[in-house]
């Protein structure tokens, strides 16, 4: 397939996921490529957080914080600012709404410059990588990899890319760390990724091997099994809600192939930290490949936790990582800070 260059301005291409501004392409997160196309669909109208949240993760547990995050990127890509936008309007307490000339405009379809399509351009040797991660977690080998870079990098987009491509039997979760209080609230990215879960039987699992984060799901359940379950909770401690967690993981991934993605585990809290270094130690979870995405050990504060358990992990071999730099240096982008 093949895509047009367009010579100058501002122009979206939907199916490529790609901004167009002053000929210079901007690929998109597959995310925010459809918080676009929605709001292109209502220019000028508002469009509620719960909307958003609705249309674009249907099936999951999104916090509002979640949005602001592609928001974010939507702006540095279309070249807006949070303070005075021109395309990107954040109405405070409910939602966005589409402005300015962007409204009008829709994908190129006359070809000025033809280019080769590529899924991802410049991350052919890292997605082979996370292919032979897969292919080993596949035959009952659990993998775990951090894939570490700076903001803007790109962490997003190739495992976004990575999990778009992966093949039907095999289930992916994924959760994000925010660094709002909020976000931080133990294994809040943890329970996003799980409230996707859809691997068949998922109900009997959690019933069977962690009745304490079943309770964290209460629309998957009866008001009996509730019942049930809430009475073998009773002084549930910290230590077996980790221990149930993982058990379940482990549980699941006998069977089924797991993508668990974490996103900026940087701003995880500490109990999913705790989760992450002991699922690594335990390795148990035959067909899990978890995927953990940070900033650089070298950008985090001395003496992080994040930074501590990617170093101890590694030196044990008990994980793997992939470190991404720049491709080219980046086309000057404004907007100073998320919605």
């Amino acid at each position: 397939m093949q895509v047009s260059k367009p010579a100058g301005g501002l122009s979206f291409d939907p199916i490529q996921r790609v901004v167009w501004r002053d000929g210079i392409r901007i690929p998109l997160t597959p995310k925010a490529a459809a918080i676009l196309s929605y709001l292109m669909e209502r220019p000028g109208r508002v469009v509620p957080n719960a909307q958003l949240l609705k249309a674009i993760w249907p099936d999951a547990f999104i916090q509002p914080e979640g949005i602001k995050v592609y928001i974010f990127e939507l702006r540095r890509a279309l070249g807006d600012n949070a303070k005075q936008p021109i395309h990107i309007q954040s109405i405070s307490r409910r939602g966005y709404r589409l402005v300015g000339p962007l409204a009008h405009l829709d994908a190129r379809k006359s070809p000025t410059e033809v280019i080769e399509n590529v899924d991802l351009p410049g991350r052919k040797n890292e997605l082979q990588v996370l292919n032979a991660c897969l292919d080993e977690a596949r035959n009952g080998v659990m993998q775990i990899v951090f894939l570490d870079g700076e903001f803007g990098v790109g962490k997003t987009a190739l495992v976004e890319t990575f999990a778009d491509g992966a093949p039907p039997d095999v289930h992916v979760l994924t959760g994000r760390c925010y660094l709002t209080e909020g976000g931080r609230k133990p294994y809040y990215s943890v329970l996003e990724a799980l409230g996707s879960c859809r691997v068949p039987n998922f109900q009997r699992f959690l019933a069977r091997h962690s009745p304490t984060w079943a309770l964290q799901m209460p629309a998957r359940f009866s008001p009996e099994e509730l019942t049930v379950l809430r009475s073998q909770t009773l002084n549930m401690t910290p230590a077996a809600m980790l221990r149930e967690l993982c058990e379940l993981i482990e549980a699941i991934s006998q069977t089924n192939v797991l993508l668990f993605i974490l996103e900026d585990v940087h701003w995880a809290d500490s109990a999913t930290l705790d989760f992450v270094n002991t699922i690594a130690r335990r390795r148990h979870a035959e067909k899990l490949f978890l995927i953990c995405t940070s900033l650089p050990a070298g950008s985090l504060p001395t003496g992080h936790s994040h930074g501590i358990i990617d170093r101890e992990l590694f030196v044990k071999s008990l994980c793997r990582r992939i470190e991404l730099t720049p491709l080219i240096p980046a086309p000057r982008l404004t907007g100073g800070t998320p919605a």
